[in-house]
């Protein structure tokens, strides 16, 4: 299994088969030029993923970092089908325009298998009633993606697997949890690896990943992840794109 992060939220799962899956990319620069200073990108954008050859795409909310239309027009108008799983406020904006993809509906406690992926969506509590996280059995491996979302208790209904890696949310704005709540969710699930996420983009609202490292528990090892650069499960990094 391979993980790579492509900038704020974004990430690409490949499982040992090959199955590529890219979740809510955010390459382009839209909300520095709608919003500003605030949202000036610190992650450069790489182009080379408006073409990156995966095989499903998920998008967790509507947020414009999440579902960026910039971004999806370059990786969908003119690619072939694949198949596009989000809950239901991203399904109706998405589906009318990018129609001749495979689109299917992710909603809390929805599982679908894909090829050799079993894809379920877990419940976040976000400004976007509708986000969702995910959580992906690849092989003998469960991955836990948190998406934007507060530390609930409800997350813990939808999750009744061993999570082996947990890539979650720690900035703590935008309803998003903070380093420490983020900690307490890692501490309760146990994953093996632990990956943050969603804290380098914009500096008004990034934090230091090592504020929720040092509150993680000994039995769990935290990764932080360079953006383009894969993380190969057992076998160490390369560079990508």
């Amino acid at each position: 299994m391979k993980i790579l992060r492509i900038g704020q939220a974004g990430l690409v799962v490949e499982s040992d088969l090959g199955t590529k899956i890219m979740i809510d990319p955010y390459l382009s620069n839209s909300l520095f030029v709608k919003k500003g200073d605030a949202f000036r990108r610190l992650v450069p954008v790489n182009m080379n993923f408006y073409s990156y050859d995966i095989d499903i795409l998920f998008i967790s909310h509507t947020h414009e970092d999440h579902m960026n239309f910039d971004t999806l027009d370059e990786m969908l108008l003119e690619r072939k089908t694949i198949t596009v799983i989000c809950p239901t406020s991203v399904y109706e904006k998405l589906k009318p325009k990018y129609y001749n993809h495979n689109f299917i509906l992710f909603n809390p406690g929805v599982e679908i298998s894909l090829g050799d992926v079993l894809c379920k969506a877990i419940y976040a509590e976000h400004e976007d009633v509708d986000a969702v996280g995910i959580c992906m059995t690849l092989e003998d491996r469960t991955v836990y993606i948190t998406g934007d979302t507060l530390y609930t208790s409800k997350i813990f209904d939808f999750i009744n697997e061993k999570i082996d890696v947990l890539i979650t949310c720690i900035n703590g704005a935008g309803n998003n949890m903070n380093c420490v709540d983020a900690a307490r969710l890692t501490n309760r699930l146990k994953p093996i690896i632990a990956i943050p996420y969603h804290y380098d983009m914009f500096e008004k609202y990034g934090e230091d990943p090592c504020n929720y490292s040092m509150l993680v528990g000994e039995d769990t090892k935290v990764l932080i992840l360079d953006n383009y650069k894969i993380f190969e499960f057992n076998k160490g990094w390369k560079s990508e794109g």
